[in-house]
């Protein structure tokens, strides 16, 4: 264990002695490493995802049902008026002169 722990001490000192080395080895660790993180983050937050998308989903769906059933209540409520007073679509006896 301890001439692990040498071995590990003389490569840090070698990287440390080659400068473009060392910063190499930090620009690969630190790419890898937000690699790993970000792989990491995209499979736990994949469930999630789909789920926030499901009911948003369900979501605009019941609004867009209830703006069409209040489009044709709307609609409904035109058609009995105009069904009561024809005159209405011809502009017949509107206006009285």
């Amino acid at each position: 264990m301890f001439s692990f722990i040498k071995m590990l001490g003389s490569i840090n000192s070698y990287i440390k002695s080659k400068k473009w080395l060392f910063f190499t080895v930090l620009t690969f660790g630190s790419a890898a490493g937000i690699l790993i993180s970000m792989t990491a983050i995209n499979f736990m937050t994949k469930d999630v995802a789909v789920q926030t998308y499901m009911e948003e989903h369900r979501l605009d769906k019941r609004l867009l049902e209830g703006f069409l059933i209040s489009r044709y209540d709307s609609l409904l409520s035109i058609a009995g008026i105009m069904s009561i007073h024809p005159d209405i679509a011809t502009h017949r006896n509107l206006i009285k002169h």
